[in-house]
């Protein structure tokens, strides 16, 4: 599930001895709102707390990410209906809206590339980056860049289809949590349910699905021969992951539990930018969303 309840801590799930009154599956993972549920819940069900060491695929998509990725994948400028004066640019005639994606586009290209070879380069820790890179390119396509726009709109839409199947089959992400201790816990069947963090499962549907659906729109915009139309309908599934973003960051911290091992996983108020994760991966790659 990507938005279970909070965990709250109550008296009322203890027998007399102290004991759980409910024992947790072999698997499962909850939500913490503070520091005291945390405790509250490892000492309720007799847990044992594991050293793990966060790797760049524990830097989920969070909200600052997602509303980076909404203003220039879709700026909602043009969304509004605004914008719709045009401006000289060198010689080229653009609104507002497509000044911001002119101006980025070319940086956020060369960061996209450099994420992508890094999650390659290790895909067991590779982080999350963004598949709606190439949106940008598409609405870029009529003004200012023209044809020149074409070559990395199918580079980063073939690399990003790329990415989408690697999460899936590719063993991309698995490993968000590097176990360095188990402290003498026994998991259930393994590691590999601490180590790729709660949310894996259901960020990779989210992620599969706004692939799918704004290629889905590319098309329709492509033979509707309305290119202008194209950043507008992105605002959905941009928005959409700005929503759910938010919403995950302020739920809690997520408690993952395998065996009688327990993992605390990152604080995602934050977007995980105040976390020890790699500080490279953080300059590249986090200011994209899903």
């Amino acid at each position: 599930m990507l938005f279970p309840t909070i965990w709250k801590y109550d008296d009322s799930k203890k027998y007399d001895n102290g004991s759980a009154v409910d024992p947790l599956p072999p698997k499962v993972w909850k939500l913490a709102g503070s520091n005291e549920d945390i405790e509250a819940f490892r000492s309720l069900y007799n847990l044992t707390l594991v050293d793990a060491t966060p790797q760049e695929a524990a830097l989920m998509p969070s909200w600052p990410q997602a509303l980076f990725q909404f203003l220039v994948v879709a700026p909602p400028i043009t969304a509004c209906g605004f914008g719709s004066d045009k401006y000289s640019f060198f010689g080229t005639e653009i609104t507002p809206a497509q000044f911001l994606q002119v101006v980025l586009s070319p940086f956020m290209f060369v960061a996209w590339c450099v994420s992508f070879g890094l999650t390659q380069s290790d895909k067991t820790t590779g982080g999350w980056m963004s598949v709606l890179g190439w949106a940008a390119w598409y609405d870029l396509l009529d003004h200012p860049f023209g044809y020149y726009a074409l070559p990395p709109l199918a580079f980063q839409w073939v690399a990003s289809f790329a990415l989408v199947i690697q999460r899936w089959v590719g063993g991309l992400g698995t490993v968000a949590y590097q176990m360095d201790s188990l402290n003498g816990c026994v998991p259930a069947d393994g590691v590999a349910y601490l180590e790729q963090g709660a949310r894996s499962h259901s960020f990779r549907i989210v992620q599969s699905a706004t692939f799918a659906v704004s290629t889905f729109f590319m098309l329709v915009v492509f033979w509707a021969k309305a290119p202008g139309a194209f950043n507008r309908i992105m605002v959905m599934p941009a928005l959409t992951e700005l929503v759910i973003a938010i919403f995950v960051a302020s739920q809690g911290r997520p408690m993952v539990v395998s065996g009688n091992c327990m993992l605390v996983e990152l604080k995602p108020d934050a977007g995980f930018l105040d976390s020890d994760i790699s500080t490279r991966w953080k300059v590249f790659a986090s200011f994209m969303g899903f």
